[in-house]
């Protein structure tokens, strides 16, 4: 009998177990299934990226140092112009990608990258690496900066999976802006420059520097004319420090006038000329002296020891 329970035991917890498996399966059977990409707007239209892509590369050091603080892996970027904070990324196991305006297409089509991300210095570039990897621009909007990187980072907290890391620092990027532009608004003017290769431009509002007064409140120092991505530069010179400014020299120009006749005489030459006629009278009028005798003439007095005649 101890066997006959022994092996109705055993085969009940067997259903059991059956059972519990096939409800499992079913449960599983009903939960979807996870995407496998994601649909990404950006500056050029819409494109599917794949989530949580294996291989990344990015022209735009702004998402570079977004991947960084998210912890993702970057495998490659345009080398010689990373600043400090991303030095990581230079050499090593990093694939040159190129410069920031020139794409090493051969060499980004060889390491057959998940994600290309580039921005304004090569979107022109756009179609030709659409066709080697999904590809998004990541552009910023110079008209509202703020808006643009905010949904540039959540657009790259959804392909890694990364939402809620992103909010949270996008909420405390905002107490940042906030307090800045309080203590902006009592810290004066400024003006924002730019050196490169020698020459010096300024940026005005508006320009793709201009978060620091449309957004932080900095009131500008002078009136800024943009010229396209590079600035003002024509009022602006450059001396040593700690040497005096070399002062500004104005040469004013001389208009020319013409005389009665239409002939064009230079400026001076009609004065030089009526001295000469007004010369030439009165040599021809009779002197004072030669009419009245000398008796009759005052003493005149004397100046620097000399009489005059």
């Amino acid at each position: 009998m101890a066997h006959v329970r022994l092996a109705v035991l055993s085969a009940a917890a067997a259903a059991t177990l059956a059972l519990t498996a096939c409800g499992g399966s079913s449960e599983a059977a009903d939960e979807p299934a996870a995407a496998s990409t994601v649909s990404i707007e950006h500056a050029q239209g819409t494109t599917e990226v794949p989530v949580d892509p294996e291989t990344v590369f990015t022209f735009d050091l702004g998402a570079l140092d977004t991947l960084d603080a998210l912890g993702v892996d970057v495998a490659g970027v345009p080398q010689g112009t990373l600043p400090d904070q991303l030095s990581a990324y230079e050499g090593g196991d990093i694939t040159n990608i190129g410069s920031m305006k020139e794409p090493d297409f051969e060499a980004i089509a060889a390491a057959a990258p998940d994600l290309i991300i580039i921005s304004g210095r090569v979107a022109d570039s756009y179609g030709e690496l659409s066709e080697i990897a999904p590809t998004i621009d990541l552009s910023v909007d110079a008209t509202d900066p703020i808006a643009s990187f905010t949904e540039h980072t959540e657009s790259l907290g959804r392909i890694f999976g990364a939402e809620d890391e992103v909010a949270e620092r996008l909420g405390a990027l905002d107490t940042r802006i906030a307090e800045t532009k309080e203590a902006a608004a009592s810290a004066g003017d400024g003006l924002i420059l730019l050196t490169s290769a020698g020459e010096v431009t300024a940026y005005g509002t508006g320009s793709r520097f201009g978060l620091i007064h449309d957004v932080l409140g900095v009131e500008p120092a002078a009136a800024v004319k943009n010229e396209g991505t590079h600035g003002e530069g024509r009022l602006l010179r450059v001396h040593r420090r700690g040497q005096p400014c070399p002062p500004v020299r104005h040469r004013p120009r001389r208009r020319r006038r013409r005389s009665r006749r239409g002939r064009i005489r230079r400026p001076g030459q009609r004065t030089r000329q009526r001295h000469g006629r007004s010369e030439e009278r009165r040599h021809h009028l009779p002197r004072l002296r030669e009419l009245v005798p000398d008796r009759l003439r005052p003493e005149q007095p004397r100046r620097h020891g000399l009489r005059r005649r």
